[in-house]
């Protein structure tokens, strides 16, 4: 039963909280987010109305003049409120009256408010006025795939340690659980159904809005539009400027968001992080973060791999232990930076790292059979060869087992569709096993087939050769839809020897035909983002990226490797781990080949494409990669080479490596647990490269940028640093701090762990001895005191860690002539130590003395 005219529950709260003075509030909040200037208990005629809202920017709108209770309204009630707005009716002024009760009205109050042009609203009928959402709802109405998917859609499962359960229905009940979790991670491997998910429960519970109101009503966003970091107010913006509520004040949705009547459904945080840094993708979540804070419910679709790591979100942890103990002076702009790195960590803390995690698991065999009879009922030939198909798709994994890949989604309803040509060509049946690569390529040339029933005169090579071109355009950062021009940017180059024989005016009916076949191809579907932005893009990720997997394994295996940059995904490494041994042979022996020859900078991507394939050659991960980029005399060669997404850590059957990277660009690059000891990483860019548990002995990083590098529990004794860029930084984590070091601070960590480096004031040395912070502690109380208790220097606060230590530390102090005895067991400042203990305190200038004593203890 709809909350609509009964005054019953909104929110999930019962209104009767509201009383006298919250509900004129609550009231004028609203019409404040909605550009209203308002005003309480103002004088008219001699009587005191409650609110009038006069409209801002909207100078024929009528003004409101609201009369609040929070009584049960009846005849009586009425009459009281009746005479004020009769007044206010005389006047003759654009106005409009209402009567709004957290409890209701009688039928003869509403009847004869009716008569009297007075209107009667519960305070949940009046806060849903200005939910506008009209033009979304009927935007998802009639959207017809979202219907088709509707029609056909197999209920998936959750399978994880919380249980075992079906999504849709366990959603439901989170949906309304205020005690939940605000944030939920839905993950899932390519293809088991994510985004038609978060399809599905959009379509049902803006079902659920419209029959209850006191639900709250699905935003459903496709992060892929977000190739760039954003913040909260973008996000939001975006999503009104192409869902038709672009008339909604976004400061009233923010409103809607705080107070759960909106849930957000994040689609794919995979799609938009593969474009970004760990600094960008940091920022992101941190605004997801900050809705969270603000009272905000939503849910976030990705696939696994983003989400196992927690570097992704702990990229700056723990900074603020270490400094809160005093061990790090700091300046203003140091502590306003610590402040806001604290802020983010603590969100992020609080509403995205304790978030709930579920995992959506392919469908089950049973499932699948259900769905295939559903699809095909009566079909029993149909039903045979998809079943038979579909039993023989596997996945190689490292341990030589075999997973079953029957109970994806996205194959199970491509296999469905392309049943009738499927069965006129049984080749494929007979093949023991099918893998990804041959799975898709079955799929995408039976599109490619019914491309040329309907359009005969394209050949499906040079349809396929221009699809593949597409998906390299629509995988760039900047690209969420191809649109018109992509398609004449691809045809001008794919068919320009048959324009070129075109005169000019032949020239454009020719392309202007070939873009209207193109566009039509059964790969491809029609889509919006916004009312006058329309395009095309792949009906799944996973067509796009085996298209673009075939194109760059294709152009390797004829000797041209693609100069143009793209992301890797873990689809299509696994696309490329499945190819045939011959085939996979001589993409790695053409890739040896490019390498030695190094005319290509982007051979780092296609090392990247084939570390999968790379795991599972014979003789292992070393000797596979060895083959592929080792040095004649020994070691790995990757100098000049820009190498993103891989992990040599996965070296682990030859811990040992000497690495070349010469003016080389590494991100998001993994050396953990090797010993890299006479590497070579001089003038290099090393972003996001984790270097923690590695020996790195005489390792040469001269010239080096290093950006937010982990060096955790690395040995850097002998590693030449000298001339490394002033802007540098990196983690490092140690007996269970994190700590974030960044110019001087770098050098000095380098420096103290016996690096090689550029000359660093000794405080910034020092600042890493293991005993510091008791040095520090001590010098502060004795330049805070006039005077001080030996007995507290030396076995209270930050000394009772290490009584002798501070001890020692006091004495050469006091032979130093930094400080001197006074009475009664006190000591104090001497006039030479107050100035040189302030420098330190406060300018980060060790003294002499302090030095000497740290580096002999």
């Amino acid at each position: 039963m709809s909350a609509r005219g009964t005054g019953a529950k909104f929110k999930g709260k019962d209104m009767t909280e509201l009383d006298e003075k919250t509900l004129p509030m609550a009231i004028g909040k609203v019409l404040e987010l909605n550009n209203y200037s308002v005003k309480y208990g103002v004088k008219i005629h001699g009587a005191e109305v409650d609110i009038v809202a006069t409209p801002q920017g909207r100078p024929f709108d009528a003004t409101l003049y609201v009369e609040a209770t929070v009584q049960y309204v009846d005849n009586t009630k009425y009459g009281k409120d009746a005479t004020k707005f009769l007044l206010i009716q005389r006047d003759g002024i654009n106005a409009r009256c209402i009567s709004v009760s957290s409890r209701g009205f009688t039928p003869d109050v509403l009847e004869r408010a009716a008569a009297s042009g007075i209107a009667c609203l519960t305070y949940a009928d009046f806060f849903s006025s200005f939910e506008k959402f009209k033009p979304y709802v009927d935007l998802i109405s009639e959207n017809a795939a979202i219907q088709a998917l509707l029609e056909t859609y197999e209920e998936p499962y959750f399978k994880d340690q919380s249980g075992e359960e079906l999504a849709t229905d366990w959603l439901k009940k989170w949906k309304v659980d205020q005690k939940s979790s605000p944030w939920l991670v839905v993950l899932g491997e390519y293809g088991t159904g994510k985004t038609a998910l978060t399809q599905k429960i959009q379509s049902d519970w803006i079902g659920d809005y419209l029959a209850d109101s006191s639900q709250p009503i699905p935003l459903r966003i496709e992060l892929r539009n977000f190739a760039r970091q954003f913040d909260a107010r973008s996000l939001i913006h975006h999503f009104l400027d192409t869902n038709r509520l672009g008339h909604m004040p976004i400061d009233f949705v923010f409103y809607l968001i705080r107070n759960r009547r909106i849930i957000l459904v994040l689609d794919g945080y995979d799609e938009m992080a593969q474009f970004l840094n760990a600094r960008e993708r940091r920022t992101c979540l941190a605004a997801l973060a900050d809705l969270s804070a603000e009272g905000a419910k939503g849910i976030l679709t990705s696939r696994p791999n983003y989400f196992t790591e927690t570097e992704e979100l702990h990229v700056f942890e723990a900074l603020y232990t270490s400094l809160a103990q005093n061990k790090y002076h700091l300046g203003q702009l140091d502590k306003v930076y610590i402040a806001g790195e604290r802020s983010i960590d603590q969100l992020l803390e609080k509403y995205l790292l304790n978030k709930k995690e579920r995992f959506l698991r392919d469908l089950t065999p049973e499932q699948t059979e259900a769905l295939i009879k559903r699809k095909l009922r009566g079909d029993e030939a149909g039903q045979r060869i998809v079943s038979e198909l579909l039993s023989k798709i596997f996945r190689e994994e490292l341990d030589g087992t075999r997973q079953s890949l029957s109970g994806k989604p996205v194959i199970v309803s491509y296999l469905l569709e392309l049943i009738d040509e499927i069965r006129v060509d049984d080749n494929e049946e007979h093949a023991s096993s099918l893998g990804e690569w041959q799975i898709y390529k079955l799929i995408i040339d039976r599109l490619m087939m019914r491309d040329l029933q309907r359009s005969p005169l394209m050949p499906p090579t040079d349809r396929r050769e221009a699809l593949q071109q597409l998906a390299l355009i629509l995988s760039r950062k900047d690209k969420a839809i191809a649109e018109e021009q992509d398609f004449s940017e691809i045809i001008s180059e794919q068919f320009k020897p048959a324009l070129r024989r075109l005169s000019g005016e032949e020239r454009r009916a020719k392309q202007d035909e070939l873009f209207q076949d193109l566009r039509g191809s059964a790969t491809l579907t029609r889509t919006e983002a916004g009312r006058e932005k329309i395009g095309w893009v792949f009906s799944h990720n996973s067509l796009r990226e085996y298209l673009v997997t075939e194109l760059c394994v294709g152009n390797m295996l004829r000797n041209s490797p693609l100069e143009a940059e793209f992301p890797i995904t873990k689809p299509m490494q696994s696309f490329v781990a499945s190819l045939s041994s011959d085939v996979a042979a001589k993409f790695l022996s053409t890739l040896s080949e490019q390498w030695s020859k190094r005319q290509s900078r982007n051979l780092g991507a296609y090392l990247s494409l084939g570390s999968d394939l790379l795991m599972r050659q014979e003789g292992g991960f070393a000797k596979a990669l060895a083959r592929v980029v080792g040095k004649p005399g020994g070691g790995l060669d990757f100098d000049g080479i820009s190498l993103r997404s891989f992990d040599l850590a996965a070296y682990s059957d030859r811990k040992k490596a000497v690495v070349s990277a010469r003016a080389a660009s590494l991100v998001d690059v993994s050396f953990r647990g090797m010993d890299l000891s006479d590497s070579d990483f001089s003038s290099t860019t090393l972003d996001n490269v984790f270097f923690s548990e590695t020996t790195l002995l005489r390792t040469n990083f001269q010239g080096t940028w290093v950006f937010e590098c982990d060096f955790s529990e690395a040995k850097v004794d002998g590693a030449d640093f000298r001339g490394m860029d002033d802007d540098s930084t990196f983690i490092v984590r140690q007996n269970g701090e994190v700590t974030v070091l960044t110019g001087a601070g770098a050098i000095g960590w380098l420096r103290f762990h016996g690096a090689l480096t550029d000359e660093v004031n000794a405080f910034y040395e020092l600042q890493h001895h293991e005993k510091f912070s008791i040095v520090y502690k001590i010098c502060e109380h004795i330049a805070d005191q006039k005077n001080s208790q030996l007995r507290g220097l030396t076995q209270r606060g930050a000394a009772q860690a290490d009584p002798p230590f501070a001890r020692l530390f006091v004495a050469a102090l006091r032979s130093g002539g930094l400080i001197e005895p006074v009475r009664n067991e006190l000591v104090s400042t001497t006039s030479e130590g107050r100035g040189q203990l302030t420098r330190m305190l406060n300018h980060d200038e060790m003294p002499d003395v302090i030095e000497q004593f740290l580096r002999s203890n």
